[in-house]
Protein backbone atom coordinates (compact mmCIF):
# COMPACT_ATOMS: atom_id res chain seq x y z
CA UNK A 1 0.00 0.00 0.00
CA UNK A 2 2.73 2.54 0.80
CA UNK A 3 5.50 1.19 -1.21
CA UNK A 4 7.46 3.65 -3.68
CA UNK A 5 6.30 7.00 -1.24
CA UNK A 6 9.78 8.86 -0.49
CA UNK A 7 10.04 9.01 3.22
CA UNK A 8 10.61 12.66 2.55
CA UNK A 9 6.91 12.94 1.78
CA UNK A 10 5.66 11.26 4.52
CA UNK A 11 8.19 13.27 7.13
CA UNK A 12 6.92 16.66 5.05
CA UNK A 13 3.17 15.44 5.71
CA UNK A 14 3.74 15.29 9.05
CA UNK A 15 3.66 11.70 10.17
CA UNK A 16 6.96 9.04 10.90
CA UNK A 17 6.35 6.09 9.00
CA UNK A 18 7.13 3.66 11.37
CA UNK A 19 7.01 0.85 8.90
CA UNK A 20 10.27 2.43 7.28
CA UNK A 21 11.48 3.23 10.74
CA UNK A 22 12.50 -0.11 11.82
CA UNK A 23 12.32 -1.41 7.99
CA UNK A 24 9.70 -4.32 7.60
CA UNK A 25 6.68 -4.28 5.23
CA UNK A 26 3.12 -2.79 6.82
CA UNK A 27 1.31 -6.80 6.28
CA UNK A 28 4.23 -7.71 8.89
CA UNK A 29 2.99 -9.43 12.05
CA UNK A 30 3.61 -9.07 15.29
CA UNK A 31 6.46 -11.12 15.47
CA UNK A 32 8.19 -9.59 12.65
CA UNK A 33 7.71 -6.29 14.79
CA UNK A 34 9.39 -8.36 17.71
CA UNK A 35 12.11 -9.58 15.55
CA UNK A 36 13.32 -6.37 13.96
CA UNK A 37 12.69 -4.19 17.68
CA UNK A 38 15.28 -6.33 19.09
CA UNK A 39 17.43 -6.98 16.30
CA UNK A 40 17.79 -2.93 16.10
CA UNK A 41 17.41 -2.45 19.53
CA UNK A 42 20.76 -4.19 19.94
CA UNK A 43 22.12 -2.26 16.92
CA UNK A 44 21.66 1.39 18.38
CA UNK A 45 22.12 1.14 21.57
CA UNK A 46 23.65 4.34 22.62
CA UNK A 47 25.97 2.08 25.23
CA UNK A 48 27.73 0.40 22.04
CA UNK A 49 28.46 3.70 20.26
CA UNK A 50 32.24 4.66 21.40
CA UNK A 51 32.07 8.46 20.18
CA UNK A 52 29.85 11.32 21.27
CA UNK A 53 28.81 12.27 18.54
CA UNK A 54 27.35 8.65 17.61
CA UNK A 55 25.80 8.04 20.64
CA UNK A 56 23.78 11.02 20.32
CA UNK A 57 22.39 9.58 17.00
CA UNK A 58 22.45 6.44 18.35
CA UNK A 59 20.14 7.60 21.00
CA UNK A 60 17.97 9.14 18.30
CA UNK A 61 17.82 6.43 16.70
CA UNK A 62 17.07 3.91 19.66
CA UNK A 63 13.94 6.13 20.75
CA UNK A 64 12.74 5.93 17.13
CA UNK A 65 12.81 2.28 17.35
CA UNK A 66 11.33 2.32 20.65
CA UNK A 67 8.73 4.46 19.80
CA UNK A 68 8.04 2.37 16.30
CA UNK A 69 7.70 -0.95 18.68
CA UNK A 70 5.01 0.95 21.11
CA UNK A 71 2.78 1.82 18.31
CA UNK A 72 3.05 -1.44 15.84
CA UNK A 73 3.07 -3.33 18.79
CA UNK A 74 -0.75 -2.21 20.36
CA UNK A 75 -3.30 -3.14 17.68
CA UNK A 76 -5.42 -0.36 17.95
CA UNK A 77 -2.47 2.40 17.68
CA UNK A 78 -1.44 0.33 14.78
CA UNK A 79 -4.64 1.06 13.39
CA UNK A 80 -4.51 3.91 13.78
CA UNK A 81 -1.47 5.13 12.23
CA UNK A 82 -1.98 3.18 9.18
CA UNK A 83 -5.27 5.36 8.70
CA UNK A 84 -3.42 8.60 9.69
CA UNK A 85 -0.23 7.49 7.05
CA UNK A 86 -3.08 6.51 4.45
CA UNK A 87 -4.34 9.95 4.91
CA UNK A 88 -1.49 12.02 4.75
CA UNK A 89 -0.74 10.12 1.24
CA UNK A 90 -4.52 10.79 -0.24
CA UNK A 91 -3.74 14.06 0.96
CA UNK A 92 -0.25 14.58 -0.60
CA UNK A 93 -1.25 12.57 -3.94
CA UNK A 94 -4.19 15.10 -4.34
CA UNK A 95 -2.61 18.15 -4.10
CA UNK A 96 0.25 16.81 -6.79
CA UNK A 97 -2.74 16.12 -8.98
CA UNK A 98 -3.76 19.47 -8.69
CA UNK A 99 -0.88 21.24 -8.58
CA UNK A 100 0.26 18.88 -12.01
CA UNK A 101 -3.16 20.33 -13.65
CA UNK A 102 -2.49 23.68 -13.00
CA UNK A 103 0.86 24.05 -14.33
CA UNK A 104 2.64 24.47 -10.88
CA UNK A 105 4.41 21.39 -10.10
CA UNK A 106 4.86 20.00 -6.89
CA UNK A 107 4.58 22.63 -4.10
CA UNK A 108 6.33 21.75 -0.95
CA UNK A 109 3.85 21.80 2.20
CA UNK A 110 0.31 21.98 2.49
CA UNK A 111 -2.06 24.13 0.08
CA UNK A 112 -5.69 25.83 0.82
CA UNK A 113 -8.41 24.29 -0.89
CA UNK A 114 -11.63 26.46 -1.22
CA UNK A 115 -15.00 25.16 -2.24
CA UNK A 116 -17.28 27.55 -3.91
Amino acid sequence: MYEGLSVLTLILCGYLFYFLTIGISNTCTAADVKTANKKLALKYHPDKAREPKCRADAELLFKLVAQANSILSDPALRRKHDHQCFAAMARETRERYAASRHGMGHRMGRSTSFNF
